[in-house]
């Protein structure tokens, strides 16, 4: 039987990966959203606001992308989990997110990456692959003026080149800013 609840909460996972790209992705399944926006500029609400290492401030929140580094076609897990192989490049982006705002915000969804007018998200089971000591957003609220160091995991096809790291707004307004690389 379906509950109110199941309903509202089923409703929000829908609304979540329709409108903000919930997910993860490979090189085989880009976002297309995400990457229609990044082939015809003019569909894109992001800009470019600075390179790494920069903060980039929005009203709500303030990133620090610090680090996008190719792992290579064979990516070790420190938890224990199988090893993934892939054709590509598995790349790692290190990021910090500082919660500008004066009430909790959750802090759910990674950057994405763009490479070659293409869109790519974070693989879905990144933080079995992470370094120790790195995080990936998992729905936790993040509070006011508290800073946290994220990481996120992407495949790319071989031969891609990264050109940005988009983040984005902890509200569901939608901003977004390009991270150079």
């Amino acid at each position: 039987m379906i509950t109110r609840t199941h309903l509202l909460g089923s409703i929000g996972l829908i609304a979540c990966a329709g409108l903000l790209g919930c997910g993860g992705g490979d090189a085989r399944t880009a976002d297309p959203a995400a990457s229609a926006a990044v082939a015809d500029p003019s569909v894109s609400a992001t800009a470019m606001a600075s390179t790494l290492g920069a903060e980039v401030v929005m009203p709500d929140v303030r990133w620090t992308v610090s680090e996008v580094r190719p792992l290579g076609r064979t990516l070790a897990s420190p938890t224990g989990a199988p090893a993934r192989r892939t054709r590509g490049t598995f790349v790692l982006v290190r990021y910090d997110v500082t919660n500008a705002g004066r009430e909790p915000r959750v802090m759910a969804i990674p950057p994405r990456i763009e490479a070659d007018g293409n869109a790519y998200t974070a693989l879905p089971d990144e933080a079995d692959f992470l370094p120790p000591g790195l995080a990936t957003p998992a729905f936790e609220a993040l509070p006011p003026g508290v800073t946290r160091s994220y990481g996120s995991v992407f495949e790319l096809p071989a031969s891609t080149q990264t050109s940005a790291v988009v983040v984005h707004s902890l509200s569901l307004a939608g901003v977004e800013q390009r991270v150079g690389t």
